[in-house]
């Protein structure tokens, strides 16, 4: 079973688009992720930290797995 599910994080500037690969092997059940994150040069461009853009995306990321 193959589920696709696609999230727009901090302010439309980050793009996550990831798929999960469900498996059953001798009984046992297991997920697969495959993701990729897409940025805006924009975005990129307009934040002079590097590590402060990095921080949002990650927050905003782990806030909307825990929703």
């Amino acid at each position: 079973m193959k589920e696709f599910k696609k999230y727009k994080g901090i302010e439309n500037l980050l793009f996550v688009d990831y798929k999960d690969y469900n498996y059953d092997i001798q009984g046992k059940k297991f997920t697969i992720r495959i993701c990729s994150l897409d940025f805006s040069v924009e975005s990129i461009l307009s934040h002079e930290n590097v590590d402060t853009l990095v921080n949002k995306m990650v927050s905003k990321k782990y806030m909307d797995n825990k929703k």
